[in-house]
């Protein structure tokens, strides 16, 4: 059984990469991407420290200057189009200049280490644009994949907004839980921005989309440092503990036999999901 998947994430490596998530992806996408029963396409942001000569980004004609509304205001998205070096896996990279190009290679903080106040306003518009444009694509995956509290609104984005529409029904989110720390805390006013219906001050992102995905997956390290941060939330861990799940843990230098069984594992579960 075939599947197409969108894979969504704030890094890649080389692109960009901040904590484990970066390299993660990498590594996973190159070897979905040599699996012929999947295709799988990525999108992040396009940081302004991303070097468009370097790695040879492309504009694409059908992803220019896609209208979309945020925040009440009326925004034009562009996504560039490159491939991880070395490999043929597509990358399609999401440009703005208020929300993507001023950020430091830190990505979420600043160099004394705080938190960008408007992490969550910032990621909120790249899930929703992410979403958006799939249909500019034309390509309707089977499974997006959602990496981390950045991309955690996405799951309930499509459950609430978009599978209203036509072109995306059938679609399932799988949600990747990489961190449970304060970031994962969205504002009232940046699920409004998006016109999502909530009734708190603030929504934890991890625990929606645990809610919201068809399989959630915990990525931890060899010394279980999520798993002991997600046991300081009891709603996290509880909403994990009830979902269809996954575990896995990845050493610094995992043995290919780690990645052999992730991978199998996870394609495992997208065949049960659509039967």
């Amino acid at each position: 059984m075939s599947h197409k998947i969108c894979y969504l994430s704030s890094e890649i490596t080389p692109f960009a990469s901040a904590y484990s998530l970066g390299k993660f992806s990498r590594k996973i996408t190159s070897l979905y991407h040599e699996d012929p029963d999947l295709d799988i396409r990525l999108m992040m942001p396009k940081y302004g420290f991303i070097s468009e000569r370097k790695y040879i980004l492309r504009e694409v004609i059908r992803l220019k200057n896609i209208p979309t509304t945020f925040n009440g205001q009326e925004k034009m998205v562009n996504l560039k189009s490159a491939f991880i070096p070395d490999t043929r896996v597509q990358v399609y990279f999401m440009v703005d200049d208020e929300f993507f190009k001023p950020q430091p290679e830190l990505i979420y903080k600043s160099k004394n280490g705080r938190p960008f106040k408007n992490n969550d306003m910032r990621f909120c518009y790249f899930s929703f644009v992410a979403l958006q444009t799939l249909k500019n694509l034309f390509w309707a995956p089977d499974f997006i994949f959602c990496n981390d509290w950045q991309s955690a609104l996405a799951p309930k984005m499509l459950n609430d907004i978009f599978l209203k529409d036509k072109f995306y029904t059938g679609m399932n989110t799988v949600f990747f839980i990489h961190s449970v720390n304060n970031m994962r805390n969205y504002s009232a006013n940046s699920l409004e921005a998006v016109g999502l219906k909530h009734d708190k001050k603030n929504i934890d992102g991890t625990l929606s989309a645990i809610k919201h995905s068809a399989l959630t997956v915990l990525i931890d390290d060899d010394k279980n440092t999520v798993k002991k941060d997600m046991e300081k939330s009891r709603e996290i861990k509880e909403a994990f503990d009830c979902s269809n799940n996954l575990s896995f843990n990845i050493s610094k230098y995992p043995k290919p036999e780690v990645w052999a069984d992730l991978t199998s594992s996870i394609k495992l579960e997208l065949q049960k999901i659509s039967k």
